[in-house]
């Protein structure tokens, strides 16, 4: 039996929730902004969300201490499209469809003292996951808008420069946007995965406080089981009661497609450039000639590689060039970074990413969120999780409907339903009203 990194587990379990991707490490670094804030840019590494910068505060904020992209422009986005939950989800257990639980012990009326209440699991499926909330869930968002898209499609690859210049090993793919996100005080979190489809665990806390919380984990004999908890805050810099506990974020994401360059930019093989390899090593004309080929190359790619292509989105890495010299010409695919190893998330919003590039392929690249993947699929009627097959199923039932802008970014038009006070907004004039305020 294999098994899944125990962040992985986590967050493929309970992504279809419908809060947005579970972080396995929700805790606060030190500092007054070190929980997660909307506008984050950065990117998700076992389980823990890596700020590189926050693009809703100035340069010179204590926020972005270590520095912003090179030309940096601050994110503006119209405070209409913000909401605000103190009490979104209610103390106690999230879980997957698979598990269930009873609460146990003493029954608490007030909810808002249900902290470090018992509570026994039962899972009927081969993986498993439950984080329990020690407090309220907090959640704050933008919900889906153009100002967060289209900041995302022009600044992109200017923060995929600026993460190499720090220094760090990601993707460019990787690297998202936060729009929202859930909080609570403290936290209890498992992962599990086993051979068996049935399994039975307990969590139980002291002192009023899932930081201090323990866990017990009963199967049978024949059963092989992996199972990880945590739970928390521990950290001393975090002050008593505060709800900085990140364990859901929504993000912005951009998918773009390999960059290839064929006829239209003149890179053909000529016949002095064909090399026989012969049964030795390559003779120096044949050196000469691989090298003027490859110049041709380069220089190929750095005509569109100008200034005027300079805020695209970066492209995919597979860091290989392929073709046939025999015919005289080369349809190449070229990568603008060395492909780097990740271990990544079976996350459904990965997956509507790439159904929309098949069904747009007059689009370079395409942004989503979650709000997006939500709308088009609501977690209620997902309970097993939302698959790429059910997506394609769902779609091919009742279409999508996808719009490409003249820099050839797509996106999802899902028409949102907002209360609007005051007279009545029908028809063409309701389509305008929103396309002003920045809906989609």
């Amino acid at each position: 039996m294999s098994y899944s990194p125990s962040w992985v587990t986590y967050a493929e379990q309970l992504v279809g929730r419908g809060f947005g991707l579970p972080l396995w490490q929700p805790e606060a670094e030190p500092g007054p902004y070190g929980d997660v804030q909307i506008g984050d840019v950065g990117f998700v590494s076992e389980g823990q969300f890596i700020r590189l910068f926050n693009a809703m505060y100035p340069a010179d904020h204590p926020i972005n201490v270590y520095g912003v992209p090179q030309n940096f422009v601050v994110l503006q986005p119209d405070r209409r499209h913000f909401r605000t939950r103190p009490r979104y989800v209610a103390p106690g257990p999230i879980c997957t469809s698979t598990t269930r639980f009873q609460k146990v012990g003493a029954e608490v009326a007030d909810q808002a003292n249900i902290v470090g209440a018992s509570y026994s699991f039962s899972c009927h499926g081969s993986k498993g996951a439950v984080t329990v909330l020690g407090g309220f869930g907090h959640q704050e968002w933008y919900i889906s808008n153009r100002a967060f898209w289209e900041y995302i499609a022009a600044h992109h690859s200017s923060w995929c420069t600026y993460a190499k210049e720090k220094g760090f090993l990601v993707r460019s793919d990787a690297i998202v946007l936060v729009s929202g996100w859930l909080k609570t005080t403290n936290w209890a979190l498992a992962a599990i995965s086993n051979s068996s489809t049935a399994h039975e665990f307990s969590i139980s806390a002291s002192a009023g406080s899932y930081a201090s919380a323990s866990f017990e984990v009963t199967a049978g004999s024949a059963v092989q089981m992996s199972w990880v908890t945590r739970c928390g805050p521990f950290n001393d810099d975090v002050s008593p009661g505060a709800c900085n506990q990140c364990l859901f974020i929504r993000y912005y994401k951009i998918k773009t497609r390999p960059l290839k360059l064929g006829r239209a930019i003149g890179v053909k093989a000529e016949a002095r450039d064909l090399v026989d390899p012969g049964d030795g090593r390559p003779s120096r004309a044949e050196y000469s000639a691989l090298r003027r080929f490859f110049d041709r190359l380069l220089n190929a790619q750095r005509d569109i590689s100008s200034p005027s292509s300079a805020d695209q989105a970066p492209q995919e890495c597979e860091d290989e060039v392929t073709g046939d010299l025999s015919s005289g010409s080369m349809d190449i695919e070229i990568s603008e970074e060395p492909n780097i190893y990740c271990l990544s998330i079976a996350e459904p919003l990965n997956d509507l990413l790439e159904l929309v590039l098949e069904r747009r392929p007059d689009a370079k690249s395409v942004v989503l969120c979650h709000d997006d993947l939500f709308s088009l699929f609501p977690p209620e009627m997902y309970p097993q999780g939302i698959t790429k097959d059910a997506m394609q199923e769902q779609l091919r039932v009742q279409g999508l409907e996808t719009k490409v802008d003249d820099d050839g970014v797509a996106y999802v038009f899902i028409t949102p339903n907002p209360v609007i006070e005051g007279d009545a907004v029908e028809g063409t004039a309701l389509s305008r009203f929103l396309q002003d305020a920045g809906f989609h």
